[in-house]
C-alpha cells in the first residue's frame, strides 16, 4: 500500500508560511538528546517538589516543551522566535497527532498557562502547589524512543512503501517523524501507544 502522511499537513504548511515554523535539517540524534534532557528535568522537578514548587513546575514544563520540540526536530521542523513559539509546538503536534494523542498533548496548554502565570505574576496570581507540580510531572509527555523508521514527510514529500512495523507486528502507514530511513526500511509505528519521536 502506498500513501502519504496528510494529517495536519495544511496546518503545518500554513505555520511555515506564516513564519511561526521553519524547516531545518531533520535530526533523530538531536531529538534523542532533547528527550534525555526532558527526562532529566522531570527528575529534577520531582526532587524539588516540596522545597520549590514553582521552580519544580518550571522544570516539568520545560520537560514537556522539549518533548514536543523533539517531535518537530526529528521531522525537520522548529518553532521560530515569533511570539507564541511555545504555543506553536502544541498547535503543530496536535494538528498531526490528534487523534490518537490529543488527550495526552492537550495538557501542555494548561502547563503553559500555569507556567506563564508564575513567570509573570500579579498580586492575585495563584501560587503553584505541590499538587500542580505532581500533575505536571505525571502529565508531561515522555516519548519512548522506538527503533522503527520512515522517511520524514515534510522534507521528502515522497510516496513510501508501507512495510510492517516491528514494534507491534502490524502494518503502519508511512510516518513523517523520522530523520533517517533504516537499512531494513522498517516503518515507524503509529498506534496510540507510540509517540513519533
Amino acid at each position: 500500500m502506498n500513501s502519504r502522511w496528510e494529517q495536519g499537513r495544511v496546518t503545518v504548511d500554513q505555520l511555515i508560511t506564516d513564519g511561526r515554523l521553519q524547516q531545518v535539517t531533520a535530526s533523530r540524534e538531536l531529538a534523542e538528546v532533547m528527550i534525555v534532557r526532558a527526562r532529566t528535568h522531570l527528575r529534577t522537578a520531582s526532587d524539588a517538589l516540596d522545597s520549590d514548587p514553582t521552580g519544580a513546575f518550571q522544570m516539568a514544563y520545560d520537560a514537556a516543551r522539549k518533548a514536543l520540540a523533539a517531535i518537530l526536530a526529528n521531522q525537520g521542523l522548529r518553532a521560530t522566535t515569533a511570539p507564541g513559539a511555545h504555543a506553536v509546538l502544541l498547535e503543530t503536534c496536535l494538528a498531526q497527532l490528534d487523534p490518537p494523542m490529543g488527550r495526552t498533548l492537550k495538557h501542555f496548554d494548561w502547563m503553559r498557562r500555569t507556567r506563564n502565570n508564575a513567570e509573570y505574576p500579579t498580586l492575585d496570581s495563584p501560587e503553584i502547589s505541590r499538587d500542580d507540580v505532581a500533575d505536571a510531572i505525571r502529565l508531561s509527555p515522555d516519548p519512548p524512543i522506538h527503533r522503527c523508521y520512515a522517511t520524514p514527510y515534510w522534507r521528502s514529500g515522497r510516496v513510501v512503501q508501507t512495510p510492517t512495523c516491528p514494534q507491534h507486528a502490524s502494518v503502519c502507514p508511512p510516518h513523517p517523524y523520522e530523520a533517517q530511513p533504516s537499512p531494513s526500511g522498517a516503518a515507524r509505528h503509529t498506534s496510540d501507544r507510540c509517540i513519533p519521536v
